[in-house]
């Protein structure tokens, strides 16, 4: 239970501090991925529902900008998790949170930094 507490103050301090950056009233997209299936279930649902309960205490708004939530099941597949990790970067989702386990992390940044090297290439 203080995990889940610590990782919501974390997450509303990351949040806040991105809407002091933007002034402007807008829908601030975050993506949350963890393994919400499968072996360890129970971590992803866990942290979800910290993360659920941080947002509802802040009545899913920070400032004028309303938060949209989008939550996907990595399954824990490293195939399922670069296909989500793909979909928020073309959804143009500025902040993600997740995943839940080290091995799907990698997973992820690994997406992150080649996705980014592909429209670095594009632009040249």
């Amino acid at each position: 239970m203080k995990k889940i507490l610590i990782f919501s103050v974390l997450i509303i301090t990351l949040i806040m501090f991105i809407q002091s950056t933007n002034s402007k009233p807008e829908t601030i997209k975050i993506g949350f991925v963890a393994g919400l299936s499968g072996k360890y279930s129970t971590l992803g649902t866990n942290i979800k529902n910290g993360m659920l309960l941080a947002f509802d205490e802040i009545n899913y708004k920070i400032g004028n900008s309303k938060i949209e939530l989008i939550q996907k099941d990595d399954k824990q597949n490293e195939e399922e998790a670069k296909k989500i990790i793909k979909q928020f970067l073309k959804d143009d989702v500025k902040v993600i949170i997740g995943n839940t386990t080290s091995s799907m992390t990698k997973v992820s940044i690994e997406q992150i930094k080649n996705e980014k090297n592909s429209n670095r290439d594009k632009l040249k």
